[in-house]
């Protein structure tokens, strides 16, 4: 990046000014003003407000059509933040999975452990999740399930959307509704595995029923499939507020939730069921500060440690941003994930929270 007025001095020029190059935001910078947060791109000479700045790192051809009919590139920016946040905190998690609380402390990104993975490694959670985005990316954001299918056995059977196309874990339901080619619809069939694969339908203006459809892939139940509903609308409002607005009791409220801030951890249960897992995941964003600390609270609750921290941490993600993220460059498989993530911003409406 460079100075925005580099050769400006109050005794020699007069007062010099530039334009925020984003859409069509008006802020405007003076050189004689604090210039803080405004950054500009050496190689475009594109310059963006403090508002705006983080498009200096999203794809020069995304800049340059975000007054199109496919995702901004502040958009983009979210997206990537939302998929490495559940990346993260799925790889965080996965050396601690079926782990009781209070047997280990996580304090950050290891290997090894219950999957014997090398650090960095996401799950089926993430996967699955990526399977997801690339066939709503496939469809101009639109829901396809006889995609989907296609795209989730492409994972369990040749490990598509995996780091190194190993497949390590797969969930007891997901794998029976693969199997059979329809969603499984007991009540014991409640597990998470819907649920950590949603996020990118936060993205997309999918419906209610478009949402119930996606988790009825594999969870058909109406608990699996309302849980799924109540996760992606506060993963949008957390897409629309952002952290400047961010109001935990609102988002409870979203997650149709009572208000979890100062609910005591015992409180809180970390297994497989999906409303638990929604619970533990929006008690975690409610009751931390930070990516950091809500990913790391989610793994140290214990047992289902890489899901839990899967869904709270792309949660963390939109909320606080990919720079916030400290183990970003932890992932393994990040060309794959950044390329599904492009992919879908060349290839997927505008936001319109």
């Amino acid at each position: 990046m460079t100075k925005l007025f580099p050769n400006w001095t109050d005794d020699l020029f007069p007062v010099q000014s530039v334009d925020c190059d984003y859409n069509d935001c008006e802020n405007r910078c003076k050189s004689n003003e604090d210039n803080t947060g405004w950054v500009c791109d050496p190689e475009t000479a594109q310059t963006y407000c403090p508002k705006h700045n983080s498009a200096i790192h999203v794809p020069y051809e995304l800049r340059e059509r975000c007054e199109t009919d496919y995702l901004t590139a502040q958009d983009y920016d979210i997206l990537m933040s939302a998929v490495y946040g559940q990346a993260v905190g799925d790889a965080l998690g996965v050396p601690y999975e079926f782990s009781p609380r209070d047997t280990f402390t996580c304090t950050g990104m290891i290997g090894h452990g219950s999957h014997n993975q090398p650090a960095g490694t996401w799950s089926d959670d993430t996967a699955m999740m990526l399977a997801t985005l690339d066939s709503l990316a496939d469809h101009y954001g639109k829901v396809d399930t006889d995609n989907l299918r296609v795209k989730y056995v492409a994972w369990v059977k040749n490990g598509e959307y995996t780091p190194d196309g190993i497949v390590f874990d797969v969930g007891t339901t997901t794998g029976i509704a693969l199997g059979q080619d329809h969603g499984c619809d007991g009540y014991w069939d409640n597990g998470n595995g819907a649920l950590m694969r949603i996020l990118p339908l936060a993205f997309t203006g999918a419906s209610d029923d478009d949402i119930r459809k996606v988790s009825a892939v594999t969870h058909a139940h109406q608990i699996s499939m309302d849980a799924c509903v109540r996760f992606v609308h506060t993963a949008r409002l957390l897409i629309a507020t952002g952290v400047d607005y961010f109001d935990p009791k609102t988002v409870c409220e979203e997650a149709g939730l009572d208000d979890m801030r100062g609910v005591p951890e015992e409180k809180i249960k970390s297994g497989t069921f999906v409303l638990d897992t929604l619970q533990a995941a929006v008690w975690c964003l409610t009751n931390t500060g930070s990516y950091k600390e809500c990913v790391l609270k989610a793994v140290n609750l214990g047992e289902d440690t890489d899901t839990t921290a899967a869904v709270a941490g792309g949660l963390a993600g939109i909320l606080y941003g990919l720079d916030e993220n400290p183990w970003k460059d932890r992932l393994r498989g990040r060309d794959k994930l950044e390329t599904l993530v492009t992919k879908a911003a060349y290839n997927m409406p505008p936001l319109k929270p």
